[in-house]
């Protein structure tokens, strides 16, 4: 988790198979946004794939889902980004 001013951000988190189902990924989420709570943040965002236990946890958690399409950048055939130039 990284804090910027008042805005929370998750980062990725994983439970190794072995110990899955068992309730870990949803007590941590929880653990996080009481540190954040506590650190001033108002807010928290997180990403998760669409459907996953990740995202049932957000839910859970008290999250609103919002749905965007992933982000994909295009290149030139020479390679430059389309937008910047940038090599």
């Amino acid at each position: 988790m990284t804090a910027h001013d008042d805005v929370a951000v998750l980062g990725g988190a994983a439970t190794l198979p072995a110990y899955r189902g068992r309730g870990a990924q949803h007590r941590l989420l929880r653990h996080r946004l009481r540190v954040a709570a506590e650190s001033g943040c108002n807010l928290a965002v997180a990403t998760a794939q669409p459907s996953s236990t990740s995202m049932r946890n957000l839910r859970i958690s008290g999250f609103r889902i919002h749905h965007r399409p992933a982000w994909k950048l295009r290149r030139r055939p020479e390679g430059r980004c389309r937008r910047t130039g940038v090599e």
